[in-house]
């Protein structure tokens, strides 16, 4: 099982898709410097046959792994139904801020006063420092998880309320990856989904895609990892079936373990080294394409 997001060919990004919205915004880890609705413009240029291709993007000082990259962060900025939001109001309240925010989220049209963050210069929804005080709702691009997971401990850590949706696939940041120590000196804290509060199974479910982009359904099933719950609201809720009429379905809530950034053990720390070491030799390890 690979931990990668399926792509999308770049076809499905139209030119002359519609951008509602902050005229600025960017998606989180945004490089190129051009307009999401330039980007369709840039990959059929870049990835054409035609003489002199290259020359105005190369004026810009871009080049097509950077495009490719933000084409990618594009097609994953999709919208959670709002019906998953407010479940999760119910369980640890309003959002304060939404640190992965675009133009068709619905955070902002349920509720006023959230702070938004996208892509934009000093503004990017991966810096956990700029998330501020208060409960965050997350749902960061598919394509990094990880570093998504990571900003999200971190503001848990620091005495804050989360909810994240992900997918349930079984990759590391599921279950088993660690953030550096919070202190100097010390162990690597735990920092994945399973270390919420609760965990509720949502099943599969549909998104709103950015313009330009094909609606779908995605095959996996998906989760609802809330962080600083009420201890009592966990023992309520810890093991039931809840119903959501708006969404016309139960959801399972299960207690997960509840300790997001606490060190890690030792013995579990010695083990996940060697993994995270022979990862790193793979990626130095020239293949035959290279």
């Amino acid at each position: 099982m690979t931990c990668a997001a399926p792509s999308l060919p770049s076809s499905l990004l139209s030119a002359g898709a519609p951008w509602p919205g902050a005229a600025d915004w960017r998606p989180a880890g945004w490089r190129s410097g051009l307009a999401p609705a330039e980007i369709g413009d840039a990959l059929a240029d870049l990835t054409s046959s035609a003489p002199g291709r290259y020359e105005q993007w190369r004026a810009r000082g871009l080049d097509l792994p950077i495009v490719k990259a933000d084409a990618a962060l594009l097609r994953d900025c999709w919208s959670t139904c709002g019906w998953v939001w407010r479940l999760a109001e119910e369980v640890i309240g309003p959002p304060a801020v939404d640190p992965f925010w675009n133009p068709w989220a619905e955070t902002h049209e349920i509720w006023t006063g959230v702070r938004l963050l996208d892509g934009r210069d000093g503004r990017d929804g991966f810096d956990p420092r700029l998330w501020g005080r208060g409960t965050a709702y997350v749902n960061g691009p598919h394509s990094a998880n990880g570093r998504t997971v990571a900003a999200t401990i971190a503001h848990v850590r620091a005495g804050n309320r989360a909810a994240v949706v992900a997918p349930l696939d079984g990759c590391e940041w599921v279950q088993g990856a660690t953030a550096p120590p919070a202190e100097q000196g010390g162990a690597p804290v735990v920092a994945d989904l399973a270390s919420a509060d609760l965990l509720i199974l949502l099943g599969r479910l549909r998104f709103r895609p950015p313009p330009g982009v094909a609606e779908s359904s995605p095959r996996a099933a998906y989760w609802l990892a809330l962080f600083g719950v009420d201890p009592a609201i966990v023992s309520d809720l810890a093991g039931r079936r809840v119903r959501i009429p708006e969404a016309g379905r139960e959801a399972v809530v299960l207690r997960g373990a509840g300790d997001a950034g606490r060190p890690v053990a030792q013995e579990q720390a010695e083990e996940s080294a060697p993994r995270q070491g022979r990862r790193k030799r793979r990626e130095k390890t020239p293949t035959r394409e290279e």
